[in-house]
């Protein structure tokens, strides 16, 4: 079937998107297209519509829960410990002893997990020096270390 020749309808042409999601481009193919839209200008219309699809992409609605690969509780050691850092603010005060080390330190302070059930629940974490820290873990893995 030639290319060119046929007007599409927004009924084929939704159709043949919906056919194509979620296929992956190899990286040959992607060369190709780069190819050959070298040279192109787009008007400043399309430009226009190009912008605000990209300015949309890291706004809130594609983060947290709303992004394709949100895991809920499913999440990993280090992902999670990441999000636990974004979201929720430090004092800089150590829970174990009500003392000040400060946030901005070189110490400061770290985010413990009570009883090691890993989970996005602000109750579950405790504000610890790094002190109190090692020592709370040496004590729920039942090492003499500290």
């Amino acid at each position: 079937m030639p290319r060119g020749v046929y007007v599409r309808t927004e009924a084929t042409r939704k159709a043949m998107s919906e056919r194509m999601r979620g296929r992956i481009m190899s990286p040959e193919r992607r060369r190709k297209i780069s190819l050959a839209m070298q040279g192109r200008v787009l008007s400043p219309e399309t430009r226009q519509k190009i912008s605000e699809a990209q300015s949309q992409r890291g706004r809130e609605g594609t983060r947290g829960e709303k992004a394709w690969n949100w895991k809920e509780e499913d999440v990993g050691y280090s992902a999670l410990h990441r999000w636990v850092r974004k979201n929720f603010a430090k004092t800089g005060i150590c829970q174990e002893y009500d003392r000040n080390v400060g946030s901005k330190t070189q110490a400061g302070t770290h985010w413990a997990c009570i009883g090691h059930e890993y989970t996005r629940k602000r109750e579950a974490w405790r504000e610890l020096c790094p002190r109190c820290h090692r020592a709370f873990d040496a004590l729920e893995k039942g090492s003499n270390r500290a």
